[in-house]
C-alpha cells in the first residue's frame, strides 16, 4: 500500500482505515498493532499518531466506516422493495453481501463487540449494532400492522433473530475461508425466518 506522503490529511486517515479493514480480513483484528499498521502503510507508527491520537481512534475510525457503508447498502437495498417482508429480505440479503466482499468489516464489528467496554471504538460499534436492529424491528412491526406478519410475533426477538442469524453466515463463512458461503446459504436462512413469521392467508 502506497504511504499516501503529499495526500491532504482526509486522504491519509483513510487509507489508515483501509490498512485496518485489509489487515482486519487477514488476521484477529484483536492482534493487530500499530506497528503491523504503519509496516503495512510504509510509513512509522509516528506518522499514524500524526492523523489519530491513539489506536482506539484508528478502530473507531474504521468501525464508523463500516458502519456507514452497512447501512448504506442495506437502506439502498430497501428502496428496491414494497413489502415490509420483501424489505427485510432485502436488506438481509445485503447485509450477507457486504460481509462476505468485505470480510476485514465482520471481523472488526464482532472483535470490538466481543471486547466490549466503554471505549470510542466500541461505543461505534454498539450504535452501529443497534441502529441495523431498530431498523429491522421497524419493519417487522410494520409487518404486523399491515397483516403481512402474524398479530403473535414479538418484533424485537424477531429482529434479533434476523441479526444473530446474518452473523452466524458470517462466521460460519470466515471459519471456512469461503466468502461466498454466506451468501449460498442467506436465501435458504431467510426462508426459514419467513416461513416462522408469514401470515397465513
Amino acid at each position: 500500500m502506497a504511504n499516501g506522503r503529499g495526500l491532504p490529511a482526509e486522504e491519509r486517515r483513510a487509507m489508515i482505515v483501509d490498512a485496518v479493514l485489509d489487515l482486519s480480513s487477514e488476521r484477529d483484528p484483536a492482534e493487530i498493532t500499530t506497528a503491523a499498521i504503519a509496516e503495512r502503510m510504509g510509513v512509522t507508527q509516528g506518522a499514524l499518531f500524526r492523523h489519530f491520537p491513539n489506536k482506539e481512534a484508528v478502530w473507531s475510525a474504521a468501525l464508523d466506516r463500516v458502519a456507514g457503508m452497512m447501512l448504506s447498502a442495506v437502506e439502498g437495498s430497501m428502496k428496491r422493495s414494497a413489502s415490509p417482508l420483501a424489505r427485510l429480505e432485502t436488506a438481509f440479503m445485503a447485509t450477507v453481501r457486504f460481509a462476505a466482499a468485505h470480510p476485514g468489516a465482520p471481523r472488526l464489528l464482532l472483535s470490538e463487540l466481543r471486547r466490549g467496554g466503554n471505549g470510542g471504538a466500541s461505543l461505534v460499534a454498539r450504535s452501529m449494532m443497534q441502529r441495523y436492529t431498530s431498523l429491522l424491528r421497524g419493519l417487522i412491526d410494520e409487518g404486523v400492522k399491515l397483516g403481512e406478519i402474524r398479530a403473535d410475533v414479538q418484533p424485537d426477538a424477531a429482529a434479533h433473530y434476523l441479526v444473530g442469524a446474518a452473523q452466524g453466515l458470517a462466521i460460519q463463512s470466515l471459519i471456512g475461508g469461503d466468502a461466498d458461503m454466506a451468501v449460498r446459504n442467506a436465501p435458504g436462512a431467510f426462508e426459514i425466518f419467513r416461513r416462522g413469521v408469514e401470515a397465513r392467508s
